[in-house]
């Protein structure tokens, strides 16, 4: 996981340096507040990524997005001292 976290988030983090094709659908609607985000930055101690998926809307509208959004509420699955940055 931390692999790929290292590899997605620049492109999370600004996807116009994104180098290959758009082959997504709703390329202009992405990215949201992903999981995955806040899951990596608390097992990793990633500051940048806990920050990302703040900044990032939280509540798509577009049925694909949101489908393809596996938890909405990702804090239910975190413990009080992760959540808190302990």
């Amino acid at each position: 996981m931390r692999r790929g976290m290292e590899f997605i988030f620049p492109f999370i983090q600004d996807k116009s340096k994104w180098p290959w094709k758009h082959d997504v659908l709703y390329w202009d609607e992405w990215p949201v507040r992903q999981p995955s985000l806040l899951f990596a930055g608390l097992k990793f101690n990633q500051p940048d990524y806990l920050k990302l998926w703040q900044a990032l809307r939280p509540d798509p509208q577009t049925t694909e997005i949101v489908r393809n959004v596996p938890l909405r509420h990702p804090l239910l699955w975190v413990g009080k001292t992760e959540a808190a940055g302990k």
